[in-house]
């Protein structure tokens, strides 16, 4: 599934990045500070359907695993941790997930 971000863009996707007040956002928008290539826009991405049910699912996982915090990492790293290394996650859940 194509998102329209690279992976680097959405390993830096926070909780609030795509939730709010406790749904799942229409679009997701990520400021320049997070873009590669493109200065001084902002990057705007629609959640489909698709995309909507399957961040549910993994959100309803992580809440496991304590609260969810809007500055928490979306994905973390198959360590558990919020590493940030592209290859530390590219197989793991945000790979199953998008």
């Amino acid at each position: 599934m194509f998102l329209g971000y690279r992976i680097s863009e959405i390993l830096a996707l926070t909780i609030g990045h795509v939730v709010h007040r406790g749904t799942i956002r229409d679009r997701v928008a990520l400021p320049p500070r997070f873009l590669k290539g493109k200065r001084g826009s902002t990057r705007t991405v629609p959640i489909g359907q698709e995309l909507r049910r399957a961040l549910k699912r993994y959100l309803f996982q992580r809440a496991g695993r304590g609260p969810l915090k809007p500055n928490d990492p979306l994905f973390f790293s198959p360590r558990g941790g919020a590493d940030g290394q592209p290859h530390a996650i590219r197989r793991s859940m945000a790979q199953k997930i998008i």
